[in-house]
């Protein structure tokens, strides 16, 4: 069940409701003065959305609201005043999401994309790599080889460069399911691993904005190919 919410025009959540008519209308917030809004004000189509699922208002944070109008696509009054928003587009494309993880995922990674964030979106994508291959290899050994995945010595799934590498060994098998698990695209994964450690463990390096841009076909390429492996050993298994 979806939660809407009113929000102030600096995006500042004044109150939410699975019913989008009984919203209780504050006509101005209380931490910044700032008016109150339930609806896009540029074209009074598109209720705010706060989450796709009923969740309490003190569960909502900024983090969740859309940036831009799902029915006229312009961007609310919290967006762009500041700066917040420094780019358009997506990173990574939600073609292949199915379940809650990729959705929440893959939304976090575009809003930190859309704002600027550019070492959040690098470590958010390795995270999504990982666990998408943790899915296939799971979905198509099962528990039978759980080795594929897991270390059994240390309960724990393998690290992602364990992982990458137990995946190319079984490439021949899960072929199956797509064409595309090329030798090209397990070295564009071992790549976005690299950034995403490099994001995650140095103080120091820094990736520009026209960098991660180019990278954002190859990204959206390489989850694309792993999401729709994973929803066809999901399908067969």
């Amino acid at each position: 069940m979806t939660t809407y919410a009113q929000i102030c025009r600096n995006g500042h959540i004044l109150n939410t409701s699975p019913n989008p008519e009984y919203i209780q209308e504050y006509q101005y917030c209380q931490d910044c003065g700032a008016e109150g809004i339930v609806e896009c004000p540029e074209c009074s189509d598109q209720k705010i959305i706060a989450s796709e699922q009923n969740i309490p208002t003190e569960d909502v944070t900024q983090g969740d609201l859309d940036l831009f109008c799902r029915s006229c696509g312009a961007g609310y009054p919290w967006t762009g005043n500041d700066g917040m928003v420094i780019r358009e587009g997506v990173f990574v494309d939600d073609d292949y999401v199915t379940g809650s993880f990729d959705r929440q995922t893959v939304e976090e990674i575009n809003r930190c994309y859309r704002i600027g964030a550019n070492s959040a979106v690098l470590v958010l994508y390795r995270k999504l790599l990982e666990n998408t291959i943790i899915e296939i290899l799971r979905g198509h050994y099962g528990t039978d080889s759980i080795e594929k995945f897991y270390d059994n010595d240390n309960s724990q799934f393998h690290r992602f460069s364990v992982l990458i590498s137990e995946f190319d060994d079984s490439r021949s098998e899960l072929s199956q399911y797509s064409d595309n698990l090329t030798n090209a695209l397990i070295d564009q994964i071992w790549e976005f691993k690299g950034n995403g450690d490099a994001m995650a463990h140095s103080i120091k390096y820094e990736v520009e904005d026209e960098e991660l841009e180019e990278m954002s076909s190859g990204a959206a390429y390489v989850a694309n190919v792993l999401l729709q492996a994973r929803n066809e050993v999901q399908r067969a298994n």
